[in-house]
């Protein structure tokens, strides 16, 4: 992250979890470049016709978008949860 041991030891917990939040996106986006620099160079050189993206060559972890639940799944999730949470609290008991 590039901080020696007395930046680390004089940020509060805050500083450091926005730091190493940022270092990570910073991480994130060079990847982002590398692939499309990857995917634009490799273009002339592919069948005619064909063509690459950039997530197809790198996957990265912000690629993957998890699925929306509908708000009925939801609600039974949260009862199923809540249910087991209860009955495990009433033996207890």
């Amino acid at each position: 992250m590039g901080m020696n041991k007395q930046e680390i030891d004089s940020c509060s917990i805050k500083e450091f979890n926005l730091r190493s939040k940022a270092f990570l996106r910073n991480d994130e986006e060079q990847w982002h470049k590398v692939r499309v620099l990857a995917s634009l160079l490799m273009q002339p050189h592919l069948k005619k016709g064909k063509s690459i993206r950039p997530q197809d060559l790198i996957p990265l972890p912000n690629d993957i978008k998890k699925p929306r639940i509908s708000e009925d799944d939801m609600i039974a999730d949260i009862h199923k949860k809540t249910g087991s949470f209860m009955s495990y609290w009433n033996r207890r008991n």
